[in-house]
């Protein structure tokens, strides 16, 4: 509490928290128990951020976080009060494999080592579910377009006025709604020159009938797509009842050259699923929808020593798991 109060501003004090994703949500249930007035803005109309769903068909799928370690005690203790509410369940995944050439694929039991791989039910923003809690506005499908720091508050999007801010968002948004010049007096050059996101495409296929694959989760070699898995296995099971779901991640590199070159959707879909076809050894299949996005993840080689960045003069505070450690437990624990 005593940290809250220094960092910023005393209890019953409103705070604007932008972004909707596992920090901003932390962020906001924290400073809700301790007596603020929060205020959390999220562009899109759901909870997620990176754990968020699109929609694929009539259904969901998840195309950001694969699954969810759990090892520090806290988020070991958060993951668990979830798993009794029925929100979260360990992902009976099976055995990981490797796809080294079209057709060959080789089972990989290391890969999954000892530890829980947990994900949502029914889906993966499960994890950021808030409850009706007091002192919490959620402005979901309302996007921060411009903040302000006039003496003593923060105005949001010129019209919204609180004590403090909390930007829990990738860093280029950052940059792009502070003053100019802001970020860098906060973050030494050296630290901002490092390459703290990737970008991955993340695209999902649903099939009308099973490819009958040996396996829900592969890592691949030698292709534009690093990870396949079958994401009906992390929602209903494989003998779920619905559409078989596959979802691919792409290499930085691929992402990168489709940012570039402004790729359409449906070109990353049509290319994406060829490939997808040629790497588990099928001539054909027909798909009932397609679904590609691009998106942020913090990389776990960086991270902050405090966790997060903090501006107690103007009650500004940065987050995300791009701080931390790149992981979703590393965004919860950064103000959770």
């Amino acid at each position: 509490e005593s940290y809250c109060e220094e960092q910023i501003g005393p209890s019953m004090s409103s705070v604007a928290v932008v972004g909707g994703g596992m920090a901003g949500v932390a962020a906001a249930r924290v400073l809700c128990q301790r007596g603020y007035h929060v205020r959390l803005y999220e562009r899109s109309e759901e909870l997620g951020g990176r754990l968020g769903n699109a929609q694929l068909g009539l259904g969901q799928v998840g195309l950001g976080a694969t699954y969810v370690k759990a090892k520090d005690p806290i988020f070991k203790a958060e993951v668990a009060q979830l798993q009794e509410k029925g929100l979260v369940s360990e992902w009976n995944v099976g055995t990981p494999y490797f796809i080294e050439s079209p057709g060959t694929f080789v089972a990989k039991p290391e890969l999954k080592g000892g530890d829980a791989w947990y994900v949502g039910r029914p889906d993966m923003g499960s994890f950021v579910l808030l409850e009706d809690t007091k002192g919490l506005t959620r402005l979901c499908g309302k996007e921060v377009s411009s903040v302000c720091w006039k003496e003593a508050s923060w105005l949001i999007n010129g019209e919204d006025e609180v004590s403090s801010l909390i930007l829990a968002l990738p860093v280029a948004q950052i940059r792009a709604l502070l003053a100019p010049g802001s970020l860098e007096e906060l973050l030494p050059k050296e630290t901002l020159d490092k390459d703290f996101e990737k970008g991955r495409v993340a695209a999902a296929f649903a099939f009308p009938e099973s490819l009958m694959l040996p396996f829900c989760l592969a890592f691949v070699k030698d292709s534009p797509i690093s990870l396949v898995l079958n994401d009906t296995s992390r929602t209903s099971g494989p003998d779920g009842e619905g559409p078989e779901v596959w979802v691919v991640q792409t290499t930085t590199e691929w992402a990168a050259d489709c940012k570039k070159a402004e790729t359409s959707e449906n070109e990353m879909c049509r290319s994406l699923l060829a490939e997808f076809l040629r790497i588990v050894g099928k001539a054909a299949a027909n798909v009932d929808h397609l679904k590609a996005i691009h998106w942020l993840y913090g990389d776990g080689d960086y991270q902050l020593p405090q966790g997060c960045v903090v501006d107690p003069r103007r009650r500004l505070c940065l987050c995300g798991d791009w701080c931390y450690n790149g992981r979703v437990e590393g965004a919860f624990l950064i103000l959770g």
